[in-house]
């Protein structure tokens, strides 16, 4: 083979370019990557176990009991270390391979499940530990309680909501009171609080919305937040329902729900989860700079990792819509928009989609985000955006699936580019990820072909991808 040849498989037998010529490099191509693709690859796999690992170290922290947080703890530790070592042996600032880095593969594997494992009863524990105010609704009744008379007789309706903090009432047409339970802090015995800007402001609540049901002559729902006569920010959950009184009078009723138990534990796992996303983003951008200060070291042309900086940003981006919709999913036209214009910029204008409303679930935006990032730049570098006159439209619709069950169907067709170029069909990462990631991701199937209009993208996949709509 020669010595060239001899050093060629020296340096692919080690993993490594170091002893490679800068001319026996591969030229930089719209379509190709460097050999280091893999390398790209296994880094994409790595951040996602690397996250994985960090949502469980911040969910143990946070809210683990007893033994089993440490226990998470620990091993997650030394997960997210030996994650941290195969990231440095794959960027090349370390040489390992063989037994070494197979030892280091498998730890970080075991301390991963092993972290996992023990991550669930140390969230039972802490789902196990009870509260103070659940204690005391939860208190048995004493027998021979006495029961107070009120508006549902002898057995008093007022007595049955106030271990819940609800409260209702009925008022005339004319804002007149019927008859009324007491408000949420008459029923704790609080005498100080209706005297308080806190109680005025709940009636002013519930007096507008009775007046803005008697308007719209139809049911009212509202929530709000205030704030009690100690400052403290409270949540409640307002229905008003108008009709007619049994002797004919005009009217309506209401019911007045506080929910602050329920409001506080939901702000504090937003607030875990946006602390946890911003940590991950953190962790994203600390990965860019040091494959920048690799590709120095290593006198990599910058084209080589732009490709990977861009697919670290367009996974961001996902998650920064992940995140405001509290990972509850994303409307489908809000991931294009979001990708396309990352990826195309002023050329985004001469994009357009259309379908019915979707609603992703977050697996299925992950995977979409990066496939879409991949077809827009392949649109702009070499496909119909290449051109002033290129086009492309995106739709999707409801389809049946080979197995009779409901699915959708997603087409991406480039209008007015130039002819394909066979040479760029060759195998490349990006292609990887739009034929074998994409559908693997959404479970579904992915055809491409060039039509007499240009080049045309298809996926179908399953409905349970797709949030039910409510």
């Amino acid at each position: 083979m020669g010595e060239a040849g001899s050093v060629l498989m020296a340096a692919v037998g080690d993993l490594s370019m170091h002893s490679l010529p800068a001319a026996a490099l591969p030229a930089p191509d719209a379509w190709s990557l460097a050999s280091d693709v893999w390398v790209v690859a296994d880094l994409l796999i790595l951040i996602g176990f690397l996250l994985a690992l960090l949502a469980t170290f911040a969910l143990a922290v946070v809210h683990g009991r007893d033994h089993w947080k440490y226990v998470s703890i620990f091993f997650a530790g030394a997960a997210l270390s030996c994650g941290c070592g195969l990231i440095i042996v794959q960027l090349g600032l370390i040489r390992a391979s063989g037994l070494p880095l197979f030892l280091l593969q498998c730890a970080a594997g075991l301390f991963a499940m092993i972290s996992v494992l023990t991550l669930w009863p140390a969230l039972a524990g802490a789902a196990a530990t009870p509260n103070r105010s659940s204690a005391r609704h939860n208190a048995p009744l004493e027998p021979g309680l006495p029961l107070r008379t009120g508006p549902g007789g002898p057995l008093s309706l007022e007595d049955a909501l106030s271990g819940i903090g609800a409260t209702m009432f009925a008022r005339g047409e004319d804002l007149s009171e019927r008859w009324s339970t007491a408000l949420p802090g008459e029923m704790v015995g609080d005498a100080a609080l209706p005297s308080t800007s806190f109680a005025a402001t709940l009636k002013e609540r519930i007096s507008a919305s009775f007046s803005s049901a008697f308007s719209r002559k139809e049911a009212v729902a509202t929530n709000f937040q205030i704030e009690d006569a100690r400052g403290n920010p409270r949540w409640y959950e307002l229905t008003v329902q108008p009709g007619v009184f049994t002797d004919g009078q005009r009217g309506a009723v209401g019911c007045l729900f506080d929910v602050t138990r329920f409001r506080q534990p939901e702000a504090e796992c937003r607030s875990l989860l946006q602390e946890a996303t911003h940590r991950a983003k953190n962790l994203l951008t600390v990965i860019q700079s040091v494959v920048r200060m690799s590709a120095k070291t290593l006198n990599l042309p910058p084209a080589t990792i732009e490709p990977f900086n861009a697919r670290l940003q367009s996974v961001a981006l996902a998650y920064d819509l992940l995140v405001r919709e509290e990972w509850e999913g994303v409307a489908l036209p809000d991931l294009l928009r979001s990708q396309l214009g990352h990826a195309l910029g002023g050329a985004v204008s001469r994009a357009s989609w259309s379908g019915p409303p979707l609603r992703l679930r977050p697996s299925a935006v992950q995977t979409l985000a990066l496939a879409f990032h991949e077809l827009a730049v392949k649109a702009e570098a070499q496909g119909a955006l290449s051109l002033p006159e290129g086009s492309l439209r995106v739709w999707w619709e409801t389809v049946s699936l080979k197995d009779g069950s409901e699915g959708y169907r997603l087409v991406w067709q480039e209008t007015g580019g130039p002819a394909p170029d066979q040479t760029a069909e060759r195998k490349t990462f990006s292609r990887d990820i739009l034929e074998r990631l994409t559908p693997r991701g959404l479970r579904g199937e992915v055809s491409s072909a060039y039509t007499e209009e240009g080049f045309r993208w298809e996926v179908r996949f399953p409905a349970t991808n797709i949030l039910p709509t409510n």
